[in-house]
């Protein structure tokens, strides 16, 4: 007469290990997701702090050679400083272009898209 309490509480359990399942499954599809997202991101830091730097350095030994070549102590900085703030103004033009804005915006969706396949 025991095994009649052991199958019914078999039955009863079944689902609530199911939805327990279930539940650990896409916690773990959560967290892989997190996951990649954190590691996209920490790469394109990197690969962002890396061309800044590389810039600051270019921007400085460019303004030296033309110190050089333009025989001036400041002349050189001043160019690349006026260069810069051009090119600051070409880019705040394309941002109130609506075009241009929604061209950027896909590349950077494309650039920032990640590749992702549940594990089964």
């Amino acid at each position: 007469m025991k095994a009649l309490p052991d199958k019914l509480l078999t039955l009863i359990l079944l689902p609530v290990r199911m939805v327990q399942r279930a539940i650990g499954n896409f916690k773990q599809e959560i967290q892989d997701k997190i996951n990649a997202i954190l590691g996209n991101f920490l790469m394109l830091l990197s690969i962002v702090i890396v061309v800044l730097i590389s810039l600051l350095f270019a921007s400085a030994g460019l303004g030296l050679y033309l110190n050089e070549v333009l025989e001036s102590n400041y002349l050189g900085f001043f160019l690349v400083a006026i260069f810069y703030l051009f090119l600051a103004a070409v880019l705040s033009i394309v941002k109130k272009n609506k075009a241009a804005k929604g061209n950027f915006t896909n590349r950077v969706k494309r650039i920032l898209e990640i590749e992702y396949t549940p594990k089964k």
